[in-house]
Protein backbone atom coordinates (compact mmCIF):
# COMPACT_ATOMS: atom_id res chain seq x y z
CA UNK A 1 0.00 0.00 0.00
CA UNK A 2 1.21 3.48 -0.78
CA UNK A 3 -0.05 6.33 1.38
CA UNK A 4 0.51 10.03 1.65
CA UNK A 5 2.19 11.89 4.53
CA UNK A 6 -0.75 11.29 6.85
CA UNK A 7 -1.24 7.65 5.87
CA UNK A 8 -4.19 8.10 3.52
CA UNK A 9 -4.51 5.63 0.63
CA UNK A 10 -2.93 6.61 -2.70
CA UNK A 11 -2.77 3.15 -4.30
CA UNK A 12 -2.10 -0.47 -3.49
CA UNK A 13 -0.37 -3.20 -5.41
CA UNK A 14 0.49 -6.88 -5.36
CA UNK A 15 2.18 -9.47 -7.53
CA UNK A 16 2.02 -13.23 -7.81
CA UNK A 17 5.68 -14.31 -7.67
CA UNK A 18 5.26 -18.09 -7.70
CA UNK A 19 7.50 -20.27 -5.60
CA UNK A 20 10.30 -18.38 -3.89
CA UNK A 21 11.49 -17.51 -0.41
CA UNK A 22 9.55 -15.15 1.84
CA UNK A 23 12.59 -12.90 1.78
CA UNK A 24 12.42 -12.69 -2.04
CA UNK A 25 8.69 -11.88 -1.83
CA UNK A 26 9.46 -9.05 0.61
CA UNK A 27 12.13 -7.64 -1.72
CA UNK A 28 9.80 -7.87 -4.74
CA UNK A 29 7.23 -5.90 -2.74
CA UNK A 30 9.71 -3.12 -2.05
CA UNK A 31 10.99 -3.09 -5.64
CA UNK A 32 7.50 -2.98 -7.18
CA UNK A 33 6.47 -0.13 -4.88
CA UNK A 34 9.58 1.87 -5.71
CA UNK A 35 9.11 1.39 -9.47
CA UNK A 36 5.49 2.54 -9.25
CA UNK A 37 6.44 5.57 -7.14
CA UNK A 38 9.29 6.47 -9.47
CA UNK A 39 6.98 6.31 -12.51
CA UNK A 40 4.59 8.70 -10.79
CA UNK A 41 7.40 11.16 -10.02
CA UNK A 42 7.64 10.81 -6.24
CA UNK A 43 11.03 11.95 -4.97
CA UNK A 44 10.63 11.64 -1.19
CA UNK A 45 9.87 8.14 0.03
CA UNK A 46 9.49 6.51 3.44
CA UNK A 47 9.20 2.74 3.26
CA UNK A 48 7.32 1.15 6.16
CA UNK A 49 8.00 -2.54 6.13
CA UNK A 50 7.39 -5.43 8.48
CA UNK A 51 10.47 -7.47 7.50
CA UNK A 52 13.56 -6.52 9.47
CA UNK A 53 15.54 -8.97 7.34
CA UNK A 54 14.58 -7.14 4.13
CA UNK A 55 15.45 -3.77 5.66
CA UNK A 56 18.83 -5.07 6.82
CA UNK A 57 19.44 -6.63 3.40
CA UNK A 58 18.84 -3.29 1.65
CA UNK A 59 20.89 -1.30 4.15
CA UNK A 60 23.80 -3.78 4.03
CA UNK A 61 23.79 -5.81 0.82
CA UNK A 62 26.82 -7.81 2.02
CA UNK A 63 24.47 -9.63 4.43
CA UNK A 64 22.54 -11.31 1.62
CA UNK A 65 24.09 -13.08 -1.36
CA UNK A 66 21.19 -14.98 -2.93
CA UNK A 67 19.06 -11.85 -3.47
CA UNK A 68 21.81 -9.53 -4.63
CA UNK A 69 20.15 -8.75 -7.99
CA UNK A 70 16.90 -7.59 -6.33
CA UNK A 71 18.79 -5.57 -3.74
CA UNK A 72 20.98 -4.02 -6.43
CA UNK A 73 17.86 -2.95 -8.37
CA UNK A 74 16.34 -1.46 -5.19
CA UNK A 75 19.60 0.38 -4.42
CA UNK A 76 19.71 1.73 -7.98
CA UNK A 77 16.21 3.22 -7.71
CA UNK A 78 16.89 4.64 -4.25
CA UNK A 79 20.06 6.31 -5.55
CA UNK A 80 17.83 8.43 -7.81
CA UNK A 81 15.44 9.46 -5.03
CA UNK A 82 16.03 12.81 -3.31
CA UNK A 83 15.15 11.52 0.17
CA UNK A 84 14.29 8.04 1.40
CA UNK A 85 14.21 6.09 4.62
CA UNK A 86 13.24 2.61 5.79
CA UNK A 87 11.16 2.04 8.92
CA UNK A 88 10.04 -1.16 10.57
CA UNK A 89 6.30 -1.55 11.15
CA UNK A 90 5.02 -4.62 13.00
CA UNK A 91 2.87 -6.90 10.82
CA UNK A 92 -0.14 -6.45 13.15
CA UNK A 93 -0.21 -2.72 12.34
CA UNK A 94 -0.15 -3.28 8.60
CA UNK A 95 -3.49 -5.01 7.93
CA UNK A 96 -4.09 -3.43 4.53
CA UNK A 97 -0.76 -4.73 3.22
CA UNK A 98 -1.64 -8.15 4.61
CA UNK A 99 -4.96 -8.05 2.72
CA UNK A 100 -3.19 -7.14 -0.55
CA UNK A 101 -0.80 -10.06 -0.13
CA UNK A 102 -3.66 -12.50 0.44
CA UNK A 103 -5.40 -11.18 -2.69
CA UNK A 104 -2.39 -12.17 -4.84
CA UNK A 105 -2.20 -15.78 -3.63
CA UNK A 106 -4.85 -17.19 -5.98
CA UNK A 107 -4.02 -14.95 -8.94
CA UNK A 108 -1.43 -15.90 -11.52
CA UNK A 109 -1.06 -12.37 -12.86
CA UNK A 110 1.92 -10.08 -12.71
CA UNK A 111 1.79 -6.75 -10.97
CA UNK A 112 -1.72 -5.52 -10.09
CA UNK A 113 -2.38 -1.92 -9.03
CA UNK A 114 -5.50 -0.93 -7.05
CA UNK A 115 -6.86 2.61 -7.04
CA UNK A 116 -9.12 1.99 -4.06
CA UNK A 117 -8.60 0.22 -0.78
CA UNK A 118 -9.79 -3.41 -0.66
CA UNK A 119 -12.59 -4.13 1.78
Amino acid sequence: MVGNRVGEWIFGYNRHVGKCSIFDVELWGILDGLVLLQRQGYNKIVIHFNSLQAIKGICDSSLVDSNFALIRRIDHILSHVEHWSLRHVPRKKNRVADCLVKMSINKKKDLQVYDSMPR
